[in-house]
């Protein structure tokens, strides 16, 4: 009879496991699809840098020009994050953000000693961040005439469309909930044997 009890015990603990971290890891998942963002990023690449038949054509002034291309590139990312640029991009695609969370979301390195900007952007949607990105360039080369009456800004590499986003990672997301229901419900298991062996 105490055999029968110890076994009818057994499973019933071992229903209340399985039960607790299934229910933990599925709530797990959909928390983590339901309360957090996604943050997509993609990259597109720029070369600042006038007609090459022009410069080559000068002679000795074409390594000139390769300089002054380059003395530009951070005077252009100044250009690119500037109000002007950020609001024309925002006007353009009918976003629901401001200038500062637009220009948060965007990031720009230049190579060493080059013409060549790379601007990352930061959205909630893959399709966004692509035409974010590609609307900066377009907004960028028509702010460029404007300023300084020739378009240098040439897209090198265009957005490509991110399949994975930043901050969250199903797989990693699940496994750490089913650990914590499971963990839990053998520390429940234990603690419920204790009681009863008292």
């Amino acid at each position: 009879m105490l055999s029968k009890d110890r076994r009818h015990l057994r499973i019933k603990a071992f229903i209340i496991c399985f039960t607790f971290t299934l229910f933990t890891t599925l709530l797990g998942f959909f928390l983590s699809n339901l309360f957090i963002k996604p943050v997509y990023k993609t990259d597109i690449s720029l070369i600042i840098r006038g007609d090459s038949n022009k410069t080559k054509n000068n002679g000795d002034e074409y390594e000139d020009n390769i300089l002054l291309f380059q003395k530009l590139a951070p005077t252009y990312s100044e250009i690119l994050k500037s109000r002007t640029v950020t609001q024309d991009v925002i006007n353009k695609l009918n976003l629901n953000i401001n200038v500062r969370e637009l220009q948060k979301s965007i990031s720009i390195s230049q190579k060493k000693n080059s013409e060549f900007l790379i601007i990352s952007v930061s959205a909630h949607s893959a399709k966004k961040s692509v035409e974010i990105a590609n609307q900066i360039a377009i907004s960028l080369k028509e702010t460029s005439l404007k300023i300084l009456r020739e378009d240098f800004v040439n897209v090198l590499d265009e957005p490509k469309l991110p399949s994975k986003s930043l901050n969250i990672n199903i797989i990693v997301t699940t496994i750490f909930s089913f650990l914590i229901g499971l963990f839990t419900s053998l520390a429940f298991i234990l603690s419920f044997k204790k009681v009863t062996k008292h």
